[in-house]
């Protein structure tokens, strides 16, 4: 995750994935959320461990994320 909102600090974010095979279709997917603060310009490492499925790996191609920001001025 990179925070690159000028003078805002991140304060938490929900995240969804999709997993989409070569034809984009959807294979599954799964959320997660952050809650460190992250300061402009900086990024971190997140995990997003909930909803999610097996899914073979031959057929799994594509993530999407999408992110629901939460900032502060910072």
């Amino acid at each position: 995750m990179l925070n690159t909102a000028q003078a805002l600090m991140l304060r938490n974010s929900r995240l969804s994935i999709v997993l989409l095979d070569a034809n984009g279709n959807p294979l599954g997917g799964g959320s997660g959320t952050t809650y460190s603060p992250l300061p402009s310009g900086s990024r971190m490492v997140f995990l997003a461990t909930s909803g999610f499925d097996a899914i073979p790996l031959d057929r799994a191609l594509t993530p999407v994320v999408s992110v629901e920001p939460s900032y502060s001025a910072g």
